[in-house]
């Protein structure tokens, strides 16, 4: 797991909040990660500890940390991403267990094509001397003898 959370080696995450009190928590606590973790977070569990923590609300937290890991199975994660999405702004960083952003820019919805019309679209191509497309290999069946037959 540690080669996942490069990222998260940098310090302007910190102070972390785990969300979650299982196996893959407690997997979090003793990783490399485990020192700059402040908070743990569980809905039902609130009041109680959790490997010297004592585990609070999300609404709690909040205020408090600069990150969030949920620490579940990708199917858990889903449904506690779900509950809290609403409540968490878009400063705070939430990662999923193997250190993906689960929050954040969505840089393809930032690009200028994006939810444009069909017209927008001819007159954004017609703005420029060269349109550039990559295809990738699952897009298009291509009956080759050998790969470089395409080219």
């Amino acid at each position: 797991m540690e080669p996942l959370f490069q990222e998260l080696q940098n310090k302007a995450y910190d102070p972390i909040a785990i969300y979650g009190m299982g196996v893959n928590a407690e997997s979090l606590l003793t990783s490399s990660l485990g020192s700059r973790i402040r908070f743990v977070v569980a809905k039902d569990h609130i009041g109680e500890a959790f490997h010297g923590y004592e585990v609070k609300a999300i609404e709690d937290v909040l205020p408090l940390c600069k990150t969030i890991i949920i620490a579940a199975s990708p199917r858990v994660t889903g449904i506690i991403y779900d509950r809290i999405s609403s409540m968490v702004p878009n400063e705070k960083h939430v990662f999923n267990m193997y250190g993906v952003r689960l929050n954040g820019r969505r840089d393809y919805t930032e690009n200028i094509c994006w939810n444009q019309t069909f017209e927008g679209l001819l007159r954004a191509i017609d703005a420029h001397d060269v349109i550039s497309f990559d295809c990738f290999d699952t897009l298009f069946m291509r009956r080759t003898l050998q790969p470089k037959d395409i080219f």
